[in-house]
Order: C-alpha cells, then sequence, then structure tokens
C-alpha cells in the first residue's frame, strides 16, 4: 500500500515517496484493467443495485471473459518495462542529495536569490519529450503538464524564476497551485551546465506531499522541466477568444475589391499550452 501522512505531517519522506511511487508503477496495471471494465461496460461505473447479487458473479466473470476474448492485451512485456523495473530498483532507496543541501546549506534564504525571467537562464539543457517520459517512469506527470501550463502567458509568466548568487547551476521556482491559490510551491532543479539533455539534471526537490522523491518526479518538477527545457525553446500557442476571431474575420477582407490579406501572424502560435 502507498505511504498515508502522518498528523501534523505535511509532506513524505524521500523513502516513504520512492517506496509508493514503486507500489502506484506496479498498480498501474490493475487499475488500467479496472478502468477498461468500466470503460467498456459502464454498468460497472455505477453502483449496482442490491437486487443483482444473486448473479453479480456470474455478470462479472461473463463480462471479463468478452474482454479477454475480443479485446486486444492490455500490456505486453518489452525490453522498455525490464529497464523501467531495473531503474526502480535502483533509485527506490537512494536519497534526495539535493533537499539535504537545501537544508544544510540554508538555500532557501529569499537575500540570496536573484529574480529573472526565464530567457534569462543560461546553461539549462535543452530537452526532449522522451527525456520527461523517462524521468517520471510513467505517463501521469507529463500529462499534467498542459494542466500547469494553459494559464501561463508570456507576457504574464505563471512561474517565478530565480537564480542563486553565489552557487551556479541551481534554480529556484515559485508557483501557484491548480487547486488553492492561496498555495504556493517551491521547488528546485539542479543541472551541469557542461552536459546535455537529461543527464544534465542532477537533481530536483519540491516542497508538496511527494516532491522530495527520487524515484520519479512530483507534477510540478515535471512542469518546470518541461517550460525550462523545451517549451521556451518553442513558440507557445495561445487561444483567441470568439470575439477577436468574429473581429479577425472582419478585418480580412480589407484590401482593393474586397480580396482578403492574410495576417502575418496567422502562423505564429502564441497561446499557452493545452
Amino acid at each position: 500500500m502507498p505511504s498515508f501522512l502522518e498528523k501534523n505531517q505535511t509532506s513524505f519522506t524521500t523513502e516513504q515517496a520512492n517506496l509508493s511511487r514503486k507500489v502506484t508503477t506496479c498498480r498501474w496495471s490493475v487499475e488500467s484493467a479496472n478502468g477498461r471494465i468500466k470503460n467498456k461496460y459502464t454498468f460497472w461505473d455505477n453502483v449496482v443495485p442490491i437486487s443483482y447479487l444473486p448473479i453479480i458473479n456470474s455478470l462479472f466473470r461473463i463480462t471479463c471473459a468478452i474482454i479477454n476474448r475480443f479485446s486486444p492485451v492490455l500490456l505486453t512485456e518489452t525490453l522498455y518495462h525490464q529497464r523501467l523495473v531495473d531503474k526502480v530498483e535502483l533509485r527506490v532507496r537512494a536519497n534526495n542529495e539535493l533537499k539535504q543541501k537545501i537544508e544544510d546549506f540554508d538555500l532557501d534564504n529569499r537575500r540570496d536569490w536573484l529574480k529573472i525571467p526565464a530567457s534569462g537562464l543560461e546553461g539549462f539543457p535543452t530537452l526532449m519529450m522522451a527525456d520527461l517520459y523517462d524521468l517520471t517512469c510513467g505517463v501521469y506527470q507529463v500529462k499534467n503538464i498542459s494542466k500547469y501550463n494553459a494559464r501561463m502567458q508570456r507576457t504574464n509568466p505563471m512561474y517565478e524564476i530565480f537564480k542563486h548568487k553565489v552557487c551556479t547551476g541551481i534554480v529556484k521556482v515559485l508557483m501557484p497551485s491548480r487547486f488553492h491559490r492561496s498555495i504556493t510551491h517551491k521547488l528546485w532543479i539542479e543541472f551541469d551546465t557542461e552536459t546535455l539533455g537529461l543527464e544534465a539534471i542532477t537533481g530536483y526537490y519540491c516542497r508538496c506531499q511527494i516532491g522530495s522523491r527520487v524515484l520519479g518526479c512530483c507534477s510540478h518538477v515535471c512542469a518546470v522541466l518541461f517550460h525550462l527545457g523545451i517549451g521556451r525553446h518553442e513558440p507557445m500557442p495561445v487561444k483567441k477568444s470568439y470575439i477577436t476571431l468574429l473581429l479577425d474575420a472582419a478585418e480580412r477582407y480589407s484590401g482593393e475589391n474586397g480580396t482578403e490579406i492574410e495576417d502575418p501572424t496567422d502562423n505564429i502560435y502564441l497561446e499557452s499550452f493545452d
């Protein structure tokens, strides 16, 4: 079973967070099978009336038999899964060295950090989406990226980014919670300026409930890695309101003889990720 927070405990220890991630990694295939049953047969996705109790076992067996006979295999073991198992066993007992460094050297002192724009962060590695999948050991955190970046505008950044005045290769980020306006998540990412790709990310730590784990990472760290390693190097599309679209359409036919004038900004994406 995954770990549970004790009374007055605000976040899991690194060991607890790692063990919980190991459990959820193994549990994913079970929940996927349960989800397939509920998605294909909505009868099982609702409260079953008590009148079905005498035949509930037979109905469930028939449902599973139909799925097993006519549905594709849910999971086929590949070399990727073996590498995932090896990674889990290697990192499940590892310590979060960046967390220890922050606590030992008091790297959370506000006076030691300088706020900078994302474009002012030099030496941070360029990443690919495959790197994030590899780092998170799954897809859940990667799918949450759009939820955190959807509200992000270039003119009004969602993240507050800071660099240390003395220590190089470490960045601090403040980001608001998606669920509580009064909560701001604080996280640190350590990187090697002489290395490329995912290997350059040498540590990360977030002060959310599961942010101290090193087996995978929390959604906050994943979203920031995407923004700093991928998103800031690419144009970001921003959805236009319906009013703006109507006004744009009216202005298109302002050329001679009613001909349409091409808007040079049509191919420029200024939107948030969604």
